[in-house]
């Protein structure tokens, strides 16, 4: 009786195995070139109408696996190449496939323009687009750098990581009517409203497509795609596994007089596995490092041919990357002609309304000159250190619930520091952003959920600083009555210096320190000089303080949880396209007052 029941068991479980070796398909081969023979990397395979499939390797190889009941029709697709399909009723170890090429302008298959698979001729508006292979041999120093040579795209450079695509011809500081989404999630965080580049992105190794709408999309993806839309989709782990690694070394600032040659370091790094077709993983990290550009164009604002850019013999100097020189009150000397008149006129005895008190009057008034003041300035480069980094990473989840329906789970953390340029010039120190996504996807629907939160770091103004540290060390209302004071002394009087001496001297007279930074009377308050204990003493608790307590600091922890799906009907309708979607946005402002008035 023991015998007989082991020998069910036994029975039992080799029925068993059978069976699951009979359910499961395996189909691996080799994909080639039909004219050249070498092996094609990034073909396509997948299960017609379904959302199994693959990818082929740098040897052209690839492995399939599934549990459907056979025959199974593989579509093999690759830009550029005849799409193929092929019926498979069994198992295959040795399928061998070659391609043949077809360029037709317009066969590119998309998916921004409708939210499903077409291709470019197809869709209702313009598209451009970048695949796998052109990601992948781009001569620009990554993918984001190379969307400038899409057709319509403008690129606005403000830093090494911070650049905006603008298309449409909107090409401002940034462009708040431009969607960028990074497998549907939303790149722009919240107190920001619009996408820092693509410091929150996704690395360069982790990039299938980059697609472009030139046009309104607000429809399809928000309000905010008034001038377009750009779908970043990141490798699928299932059709993507294995290990890829790249490092990326350059030299920057080249004949830079503030930094000289400077190194830079990309590194990346991709791991993806997939088990049985049904559970699959990655995890992708990404640093960068680098010292930023310098920036040296310090030409007059106020008059851009003024080749004077020298702040002691231009006292009306408003230099471009200058700051705490900005004219906020403008400041004119004629505007206190008048008063200076009457004050040297009566300093001599003179006595008003006699014809020797007007006559002087008048002759000091016809001296002063129509000149704007402004206070002595601080370059960007004496305030700022150019330092820049980006570190970012994501994991991703994916379940096959089956054949059909595929679950998953995201979860991405990005951190960095640069530049951007608005009305002022922004210090990102130590910005950081986090996401997390839960997707529900078939071939005919999709749900998913994600959330951004923001941290700001140690983000600060440095031209709105820069203003305020100079009220610090002194108010502008004595800086300049110091300053008019000593033009008077040197130019009005009988026997005064001239002009330009003047107006030297009444610099000097105003910071209380000379041009090669020696104090002129050290029981007066002087202009503090960048490197120095003075300076560090007023500027670093300067920009920690928040905005709205008299500080430059940007507060910023806002966030949002975004919910959307659509159901695509068209397969049901052989004349017409039909989709439904719904779309909610939930923001969470929290800024303390310093970007948005959120804070009684």
């Amino acid at each position: 009786m023991m015998m007989h029941r082991r020998f069910l068991i036994l029975h039992f479980l080799l029925f068993s195995l059978s069976g699951a070796a009979f359910g499961q398909l395996l189909i691996s081969g080799t994909i080639t070139d039909k004219q050249s023979g070498e092996p094609l990397a990034g073909v396509n395979i997948k299960v017609k109408d379904r959302m199994i499939g693959t990818v082929s390797d740098t040897q052209g190889a690839f492995l399939l696996e599934t549990d459907l009941a056979p025959p199974l029709v593989l579509q093999i697709s690759m830009i550029g190449y005849q799409t193929q399909f092929i019926t498979v009723e069994t198992s295959i170890s040795d399928l061998k496939i070659a391609m043949a090429e077809q360029v037709y302008l317009g066969q590119e298959i998309v998916v921004s323009a409708s939210r499903v698979e077409e291709s470019v001729l197809q869709a209702g508006v313009s598209v451009e687009k970048m695949d796998i292979r052109e990601v992948n041999s781009t001569a620009a120093p990554n993918f984001y750098d190379a969307l400038a040579n899409l057709k319509g795209v403008d690129m606005n450079t403000h830093s090494l990581l911070f650049k905006f695509p603008n298309a449409r011809g909107f090409n401002g500081e940034a462009n708040f009517r431009f969607n960028q989404l990074v497998d549907g999630i939303d790149n722009a965080p919240p107190g920001l409203s619009f996408a820092a580049g693509n410091i929150f992105g996704i690395s360069q190794v982790d990039v299938e497509s980059v697609e472009m709408i030139m046009g309104a999309s607000s429809a399809l993806y928000g309000p905010g795609g008034m001038n377009g839309t750009m779908l970043i989709t990141s490798k699928n782990p299932f059709d993507y596994p294995g290990l890829t690694a790249s490092v990326q070394t350059a030299l920057m600032n080249m004949g830079s007089a503030l930094n000289g040659p400077t190194p830079m370091v990309d590194a990346n790094l991709r791991y993806a596995r997939s088990f049985h077709n049904k559970f699959a993983f990655k995890i992708v990290a990404g640093y960068l490092q680098a010292k930023d550009w310098a920036a040296t164009d310090y030409r007059n604002r106020i008059a851009m041919d003024n080749p004077n850019t020298d702040p002691y013999y231009n006292p009306g100097y408003d230099g471009v990357n200058v700051y705490g020189d900005d004219v906020i009150v403008p400041v004119n000397l004629q505007d206190y002609a008048s008063d200076i008149a009457d004050g040297v006129a009566r300093s001599q005895g003179l006595v008003p309304g006699t014809p020797a008190y007007d006559a002087e009057v008048q002759r000091i008034i016809n001296l002063i000159p129509d000149q704007l003041i402004t206070r002595t300035g601080y370059k960007e480069g004496d305030i700022y250190d150019y330092d820049t980094y980006n570190l970012k990473g994501r994991a991703t989840f994916n379940y096959r619930i089956n054949n059909d329906l595929e679950l998953e789970l995201l979860g991405g953390y990005a951190r960095g520091s640069s530049i951007y340029t608005a009305q002022n010039r922004f210090a990102l120190k130590d910005f950081e952003a986090y996401m997390a996504k839960l997707e529900l996807n078939n071939p005919h629907y999709f749900v998913r959920v994600w959330t951004v939160k923001e941290n700001a770091g140690k983000t600060y103004d440095m031209g709105g600083s820069m203003l305020k540290f100079n009220e610090m060390w002194k108010p502008s209302e004595d800086w300049y009555s110091d300053f008019i004071q000593s033009f008077v002394q040197n130019y009005i009087y009988p026997g005064g210096k001239p002009l330009d001496l003047s107006y030297y001297f009444a610099r000097i007279a105003a910071d209380n320190r000379l041009p090669d930074g020696l104090i002129q009377n050290p029981a007066l308050p002087a202009r503090p000089l960048p490197g120095t204990p003075e300076f560090d003493n007023l500027w670093q608790p300067l920009i920690s303080t928040p905005v709205n307590e008299g500080g430059g600091l940007v507060i910023d922890h806002s966030s949002m949880v975004h919910f959307e799906g659509m159901y695509d009907f068209s397969y049901l309708f052989t004349a017409t396209k039909l989709q439904v979607g719904l779309s909610h946005r939930i923001y969470s402002l929290n800024t303390n007052g310093t970007i948005f008035f959120d804070k009684p």
